[in-house]
């Protein structure tokens, strides 16, 4: 006998009804919440909605570089100093909130996963976290090598871009060609 694919959503529905409906309890829904939640910590992006405040950019100017002067004087700095400060400081804390959320979500993934193939009260969330702590922490290790890397071929196709845009302008076109070459074997 062939299977077909209406019997993986039929087996799919049972499973799902047992475990949400047979029989209802508030305490799976919150497990299964909580989980799913800390499972997509911090991928709903960000929005900033700045009110507009009608009147001049030069008014608007004039208030910001004041307030940075200020700043500036009060740290004993200059502005470009100061903002300098105050971009990396705000860079790092931002990278160490990221990072926290890539393992929080990184272990979240294997409890959620857990929950569903043996069920919610097979275990509590506690312990599933500390017997997933390996695969987890590998899991988010991966996902930081697989950043360096994408950001490093990211660089090195810029990189090669760049020369080969500069070559062909100097027209030496043979040696532009291999770069342009090199930088489109790198994306493709």
């Amino acid at each position: 006998m062939v299977p077909s694919i209406g019997e993986g959503f039929s087996a799919a529905w049972r499973k799902m009804k047992e475990t949400l409906f047979r029989p209802f309890n508030w305490s799976t829904w919150l497990v299964l919440s909580l989980g799913f939640w800390l499972a997509q910590l911090g991928e709903g992006g960000a929005r900033v909605d700045l009110p507009f405040k009608p009147g001049t950019g030069a008014e608007i100017t004039d208030a910001l570089t004041n307030s940075l002067q200020s700043a500036a004087d009060a740290t004993g700095t200059t502005v470009m100093m100061f903002l300098l400060i105050a971009g990396s400081v705000f860079f790092l804390f931002v990278l160490v909130i990221g990072l926290i959320l890539l393992w929080v979500r990184s272990r979240a993934r294997f409890i959620t996963l857990d929950m569903m193939i043996r069920g919610v009260s097979a275990d509590s969330f506690g312990a599933r976290w500390n017997t997933f702590a390996r695969q987890g922490n590998s899991f988010f290790l991966a996902q930081i090598l697989l950043f360096v890397f994408l950001f490093l071929l990211g660089i090195a196709f810029v990189a090669l871009t760049g020369i080969g845009a500069a070559m062909a302008l100097r027209e030496n076109s043979s040696a532009s060609d291999i770069c342009l070459l090199i930088g489109a074997g790198i994306v493709f």
